[in-house]
């Protein structure tokens, strides 16, 4: 707990506020993904993005435990185009 209390504070710091969309992009299982749904509430969004299938269902379980529904799973095979309209997010 300890971990996300510091990442809370770290997103917080860098300007990530209720309402806003933020892209955790190598989103892994969710170290900064759900502290970011926290903050962004259900108001906000966050897309989570990663290659790893198995990491990206560990974090969507995470999210469903912690009854964050402002997730979006984005899975990857490493292209270089995000499948995201121009200018949409305001973090990544």
């Amino acid at each position: 707990m300890y971990l996300e209390a510091h990442v809370l504070k770290l997103l917080e710091s860098i300007g990530v506020k209720p309402g806003q969309v933020v892209l955790d992009f190598g989103c892994g299982s969710g170290t900064y993904a759900i502290p970011a749904a926290r903050i962004v509430g259900g108001r906000g969004k966050v897309y989570a993005l990663d290659k790893d299938s198995e990491v990206l269902d560990e974090l969507m379980q995470k999210g469903e435990s912690a009854r964050l529904n402002n997730i979006e799973r984005l899975d990857t095979h490493g292209e270089s185009r995000i499948d995201l309209i121009n200018s949409c997010v305001d973090a990544v």
